[in-house]
């Protein structure tokens, strides 16, 4: 009976342990899936961790680019006005020069620089000379508009005249429009305007003149501007 019941006790234990080992292996296959699903967490998180940080930087490197090309264009604009304000001097200068270089407006800068008695000018032609009794107001009857003037030196002084004024609507029509800035012809026509202006009788004649003969509303703004 003992060795019998002893069989049986041996017998009834087996199963049991038997029954143990498929509950360790589900729990080890258990760890493996958690230790992967870990293992895949971490690896996402460091993918995007990678894109993340090389978004980062392309974000930055191309805000540097947007930096860059607006700094280029920002100097380019500059350059361009550097250049633009040398052109505008530029053309400002040859205007003056052909101002100053005009025979016909050199005879009428005399008139307006001369400070009284007899004006002397040569013809264009190099020819005759004419003489203006400035203190008998030679010079603004010669722009009388009250009738024909034929006499000679009366025409030369008005063609003179006639010349400067066409130099007057010339550097307003490049003033008007941009080409020129006003600060870079003030020097001599300021000048020359304001004897122009000192002298009423000989000024109210050159209106007359502009008015009578319609030479033009930019030769009046031009002398506005004086």
């Amino acid at each position: 009976m003992g060795v019998s019941q002893a069989t049986n006790s041996a017998t009834t234990v087996a199963p049991s342990a038997v029954h143990e080992s498929p509950n360790w292996i589900e729990e080890a296959h258990g760890v493996e899936s958690v230790a992967a699903t870990v293992g895949l967490v971490i690896a996402a998180w460091w993918a995007w961790r990678g894109d993340f940080l090389k978004s980062r930087i392309e974000r930055q490197q191309e805000k540097e680019l947007r930096q860059r090309e607006h700094q280029q264009r920002v100097e380019t604009l500059e350059q361009r006005e550097k250049q633009f304000r040398w052109d505008q001097a530029k053309l400002a200068r040859e205007i003056n020069e052909a101002f100053l270089t005009d025979p016909e407006v050199q005879v009428v800068l005399g008139v307006l620089d001369y400070d009284g008695g007899v004006f002397e000018a040569k013809d264009k032609d190099g020819g005759a000379v004419h003489r203006y009794d400035l203190d008998a107001n030679e010079d603004v009857k010669a722009l009388r508009i009250d009738g024909n003037v034929t006499d000679t030196k009366s025409v030369f002084l008005r063609d003179c005249f006639d010349a400067w004024f066409y130099q007057m609507s010339l550097m307003e029509q490049h003033l008007q429009i941009g080409l020129i800035r006003q600060e870079d012809i003030d020097y001599p026509t300021a000048y020359y305007i304001r004897r122009l202006k000192e002298d009423g009788d000989l000024f109210r004649a050159c209106e007359m003149y502009i008015a009578r003969y319609n030479l033009g509303p930019k030769v009046t703004a031009f002398l506005d501007r004086f």
